[in-house]
């Protein structure tokens, strides 16, 4: 169902789409991606985080907590998209759908559309790709709470009180991303010329999303003049192994790292003392299964062209080195 929302005619709404604000909700490297994006396009960008505000040349920025419909209504006051890239504090997900309920309530009070940006876990386990279209089938609280705020935000579109889409990417990595399982745990030794430590079975196909693609996927359907109320996936130009990827890096890195795959035993009992590898327990069948994602949607409808899983790495890479570079500079001079 395509829905056009009170940005009126296709001429009028894209008129809109270059002159209104466009608010993007979260600070984090998806966030920012969005942000930059934007302002390449030359749209008038505010930016709405909780915690954090990075001084970004030519954004507004603003301390907003979005579970406060009233205040996220006034954030939005003269906007026609706002872009949910935010997320709780990892281990809170009883906190996204109270948050998800706010936005929305306020995206209505404030007459925008309104983008929202998820990851793959309401899924659940699935058999063969997990393409657009395939019902939701949680079965831990990550994946609950994922699989009830896309519920809740498609419903809003449904109902006619939004014009909202959602855009999912799989774990993703890139400029900006070290919380992830191609984030630091990997780049950081791979450039250092040290030891690798991965976790799950490394030899079967996984899909991972370039968090630039991640970010070009959701403006490119924020675009259009209309909502269609539609999950879309984010494309990627090759599926991997996850040794195939990391294998990748390392040869970018200079091919002086190596890897060391823990045993179920040993992440057993990492479990015990590290919150995020017990975290990651419930999605655990995304590593010890194919987990490869369809984008037919994208593809189809937008022509949309993956960046080259080595042009994606290479610019990942330098990233991490430009990190490297000025935090020894820092430490040199401070």
């Amino acid at each position: 169902m395509h829905i056009r929302m009170p940005l009126g005619s296709e001429l009028g709404g894209l008129a809109e789409l270059n002159t209104r604000w466009h608010v993007v909700l979260g600070g984090g490297p998806l966030g920012l991606a969005v942000v930059r994006r934007l302002v390449d396009q030359g749209r008038p960008v505010r930016l709405a985080t909780r915690s954090t505000r990075p001084s970004i040349p030519g954004v507004e920025t603003v301390n907003l907590d979005a579970s406060d419909a009233g205040k996220l209504q006034k954030v939005c006051r003269d906007a026609s998209i706002l872009y949910f890239c935010a997320s709780p504090p990892y281990g809170s997900p009883e906190l996204l759908v109270p948050l998800v309920q706010g936005v929305t309530q306020g995206v209505t009070r404030a007459g925008c559309r309104l983008v929202y940006a998820d990851n793959l876990y309401a899924y659940g386990r699935v058999s063969g790709p997990v393409r657009e279209g395939l019902p939701h089938r949680p079965h831990g609280p990550k994946s609950r709470a994922r699989a009830a705020a896309v519920d809740h935000v498609l419903e809003a579109h449904r109902l006619e009180r939004i014009g909202a889409d959602v855009v999912c990417g799989s774990d993703f990595y890139g400029p900006g991303v070290t919380f992830s399982l191609l984030g630091d745990r990997v780049l950081r030794p791979a450039i250092d010329g040290g030891t690798i430590n991965l976790l799950g079975d490394v030899d079967v196909p996984h899909s991972y999303t370039y968090i630039e693609d991640f970010a070009r996927a959701i403006v490119v359907v924020a675009g259009e003049a209309g909502s269609f109320g539609q999950i879309w996936h984010v494309p990627e130009a090759e599926t991997l192994t996850t040794r195939g990827m990391v294998e990748r890096i390392i040869t970018a890195t200079g091919g002086r790292a190596s890897c060391r795959i823990a045993p179920k035993w040993l992440e057993a009992i990492m479990g015990v003392f590290s919150r995020p590898i017990r975290e990651l327990r419930e999605t655990a069948y995304q590593r010890n299964s194919p987990w490869i994602v369809g984008a037919d949607r994208l593809l189809e409808r937008f022509g949309f062209e993956p960046t080259p899983v080595d042009d994606a790495i290479a610019a990942t890479v330098a990233w991490y080195r430009s990190q490297a570079s000025g935090k020894a500079l820092v430490e040199r001079h401070g």
